[in-house]
């Protein structure tokens, strides 16, 4: 919370039912949500569609700049 107190526990458990209503992942013990092999396998491909374009471009800005410092 902004005032550096802690969330009392009903605070906490009713944010989880919040979560439970709107589809949220199910949480652990731990507080760790657990996302099923589809939902990771998804986040994964998401990540790597956002990702890989813009590390081929970095990489190929940088073999650029290479071959520009060799001449």
């Amino acid at each position: 919370m902004r005032d550096g107190t802690a969330p009392s526990p009903e605070r906490k458990e009713g944010a989880y039912e919040l979560e439970a209503a709107l589809g949220s992942p199910s949480r652990t013990d731990s507080g760790n949500p657990e996302y099923t092999a589809e939902e990771e396998a998804a986040i994964i491909r998401k990540l790597d569609f956002r990702l890989l374009p813009f590390l081929l471009l970095l990489y190929t800005f940088s073999v650029l700049d290479r071959s520009n410092l060799g001449k």
